[in-house]
């Protein structure tokens, strides 16, 4: 047998007998992806945990084989429950970072940092809680290592990326998801609004051509849904107008919030329901507006309005 043969067989005699450590290292590092999917809101707290859950499960798959020669699945198991909740509360973590540091100067790096490091704390702790509940006074380096680490990268990632949204931006995103991420170069967005409102908060890509597409595509009803009546909307405030499409244009670095327009049912005609399911832009006001005196810590202005024509009704 050639030398090449030879070693074939052995590689893949050791990949027959160490697959755990192979499957193990590729469920963690699948994990690790999925942190930088950039999904926030409900769905973001999910997929954190899972990232957490399968980075403690897979390093626990790797480290048993290659350190005891076996798995005991039930401790895998164990592993990736207790780096779920870490990977939960490690976004929890990084969440409340980002929103309490969110249009200040404070770098991107250090609040990726700081988030890491109140998400592996909170790992470390779920990890010694649980082991001292459950493990009869024995205590367990590789479980702690584990849940700390599936902690810390979902803090340090989630408290890099912009804030989460609120629930009642969030409910605009059909699915109740988006994906959060900072512009990698200026880009030039659409928008529809009133003559006198040439900035907003919603965007998209394409060009509106007329009211009707507009209405329709980007789920813009004509009466918007009230709280201050039991009707559903408010008797006083006439039909939304939009008369001007505006396009403006955002610098690199812009805080974006991309995913898809959710239905929006008519606040007055309930049988009246605009589908939406085009790609919508949210950009958060601090982005777009000019700071005020006594803001200096927010960041300058991101927007620049380049053309506004009228609308086809």
């Amino acid at each position: 047998m050639s030398s090449i043969g030879h070693g074939l067989k052995t590689a893949g005699k050791w990949v027959g007998e160490h697959w755990e450590v192979i499957a193990g290292v590729a469920v963690a590092a699948a994990g690790v992806g999925l942190m930088f999917t950039g999904v926030g809101g409900p769905a973001g707290v999910a997929l954190m945990a899972l990232s957490g859950g399968m980075i403690s499960g897979g390093a626990s798959m790797a480290s048993q084989e290659l350190t005891e020669g076996k798995t005991d699945w039930s401790m895998v198991g164990k592993d990736a429950l207790v780096g779920a909740l870490s990977g939960g509360l490690g976004a929890g973590s990084g969440a409340f970072i980002a929103a309490k540091t969110a249009g200040k100067t404070l770098s991107l790096g250090t609040r990726a940092t700081i988030g890491a490091g109140r998400g592996a704390a909170e790992g470390a702790t779920s990890s010694t809680v649980e082991q001292l509940v459950n493990n009869d006074g024995d205590f367990s380096l590789r479980e702690l290592g584990g849940a700390t680490l599936a902690g810390a990268l979902p803090g340090g990632v989630t408290a890099y990326k912009p804030k989460w949204l609120t629930w009642s931006t969030t409910k605009n995103f059909k699915y109740l998801t988006y994906r959060s991420g900072y512009s990698h170069k200026p880009e030039v967005l659409n928008r529809v609004g009133s003559d006198d409102m040439p900035w907003g908060q919603y965007w998209s890509h394409d060009v509106p051509q007329n009211l009707a597409q507009v209405r329709r595509d980007k789920a813009l009803p004509l009466h918007w849904q009230s709280k201050k009546h039991s009707e559903g909307y408010d008797p006083d405030y006439g039909p939304t107008s939009y008369t001007m499409r505006y396009q403006a244009k955002f610098e690199q670095g812009t805080e974006m919030y991309t995913g898809i327009v959710a239905p929006q049912r008519d606040g007055k005609y309930k049988d009246m329901v605009y589908p939406g399911g085009t790609g919508q832009v949210f950009i958060d006001k601090d982005e777009w507006r000019a700071p005020r005196e006594n803001e200096i810590g927010l960041f300058p202005q991101k927007g620049t309005i380049l053309d506004s024509t009228p609308l086809p009704q």
